[in-house]
This record gives structure tokens, sequence and C-alpha cells, in this order.
């Protein structure tokens, strides 16, 4: 999963679902990386590594990618899924190049395993190198089992700017109080409403610049159900079940009450 803009669309993401490997070169042998009108630089660097057509995978993918929709591809292993969201990131960073002084991310890949996460990362460093693209994001994990004195070392850091990114489990939701955080992914949807509004608790905080947003992977049945409570209920602007404050509106008899004790 992809996110390589800010944006949140209404309309349903495309579906894409190949299967048929075998026809890849013979449906776009005619086809090169030109047809998708991305900076000729990143065509030359894939045709120094003898990547000269794209897969089918690749040509459904692309062009809507660049055009900012969404997409969800199932496709095996070997068929072009790691360019087909890689080369539309690379293509839109140098498009907008940004200064040393800048450090937001403008781009997220979140993939399940390490060494995947190594992999994709090292095709993005090869295909990236000559636009001056940093690929390494500063992160660092925050659990529960760690000794205290750690978990308050990397906050810290995170606090200072030393870190860009927490990788974390719940313990983070509660009682971590900090200005910097602009996005919360959830990349395991949590189990409780209660749960999901002390995460997406930590944008947004007084004194913060800006707003800040919540990017959920929804996977399960069940999560469904909790989603779909949790949008009604920021609809119609009302509180959710066992989430009612508890602090009351002074009424005018209580102010003019405290005003005659404070004289």
């Amino acid at each position: 999963m992809t996110t390589a803009s800010s944006h949140i669309q209404s309309a349903p993401p495309s579906m894409l679902k190949h299967k048929d490997k075998g026809n890849d070169t013979a449906s776009t042998t005619k086809k090169t990386f030109n047809c998708f009108h991305i900076c000729p630089e990143l065509v030359e660097t894939l045709h120094s590594q003898n990547i000269i057509h794209p897969t089918t995978v690749q040509m459904q993918t692309i062009p809507k990618i660049l055009k900012g929709c969404n997409i969800l591809c199932a496709a095996e292993t070997g068929s072009g899924k790691t360019l087909a969201y890689l080369l539309p990131i690379i293509h839109r960073l140098q498009e907008e190049p940004f200064t040393d002084s800048e450090r937001n991310i403008r781009a997220v890949v979140v993939v399940p395993s390490r060494e995947l996460a190594e992999q994709v990362t090292s095709v993005a460093r090869s295909i990236s190198q000559r636009f001056g693209i940093e690929m390494g994001v500063r992160h660092m994990r925050l659990q529960g089992e760690m000794p205290a004195t750690m978990r308050e070392g990397i906050f810290r850091n995170f606090q200072r700017g030393s870190v860009d990114v927490l990788i974390c489990t719940d313990i983070a939701s509660r009682g971590l109080d900090t200005q910097r955080v602009g996005l919360i992914v959830n990349y395991d949807f949590p189990e409780t409403h209660t749960d999901y509004i002390h995460r997406a608790g930590r944008v947004g905080r007084a004194g913060g610049s800006g707003g800040g947003e919540v990017l959920s992977f929804v996977t399960h049945l069940w999560d469904v159900e909790l989603v779909q409570r949790i949008e009604t209920a920021a609809r119609r602007r009302t509180s959710l079940p066992g989430m009612e404050s508890e602090i009351q509106k002074p009424s005018n008899k209580t102010d003019v009450k405290e005003m005659e004790k404070n004289k």
C-alpha cells in the first residue's frame, strides 16, 4: 500500500486483478515507459538497467496513479508491482524538489516484512539516485517491553526532531503529549473506538500548527462495523457510545456563585 499524496478521495479505488503473466510480453512489446510521459531521466535510468517495456500490471496502474487515483492491485510475484507505484512516486518527487531544510515526508510505502522493505528500498534507491532523493527515513520503535528510560529517550529524540517516524504499539496512544505528530497510520486497526480516539488524539494537539490526518488500514470484517460507527458519529457530530464527556458547560447560576466566591 502506498500513499503518494495527502488528499482523500470520495470515489472508490480502482480494482485491478492480474492473473495471466504469460501475455505480458506479447501485449506490451510495442510500448515503452515513454508512453507514461514520466521524466526522461527516469526512463533513461530504467533503460540502463535493461528495463525497456512496461508489464501489463504497470500499463494498467501507472496512468491511474499519475492522475491521483486510489488503486488496489492484486498480482503474482514478478509482475512489476513495485515499479508500478515507485515510478509515479519518484516522478512526482522530482517534479517538486525540496530544500535540505525541509523534512516533510511526502510518500509512504508500507510492507508486511523487513525483508520486503529492504528489497523495495534497494529498488527505490537504484532508480532515484540521480535525482538526489533520500530514501532513508529516520525512525525508531517504541513499545511497552522497553525499559522506561529507553522509551523516554526515544520520545525525546522524536520531540527534538532527531527522529521523524515512531513505529509504536498502543503504549504511545496514551499519555504522550507532543505537537509534532502530523499523521497517524493505523496499520492494525484499533479493536475498540476508545483505542481509536486515543490514537487519533495524538494529532491536532493544543498548540500545534496545522491539522493532522489519520490513515487506517481496514482489513477484517469486524473492523468495518467499527469504522462505520466512527464515521457515522463524525458526520452527525455525536459522541461515540461510552465516550460522552463528563465536563458540562456551566450555567449562568454557577458563574454567579463563582464570581461571589472570588470576591
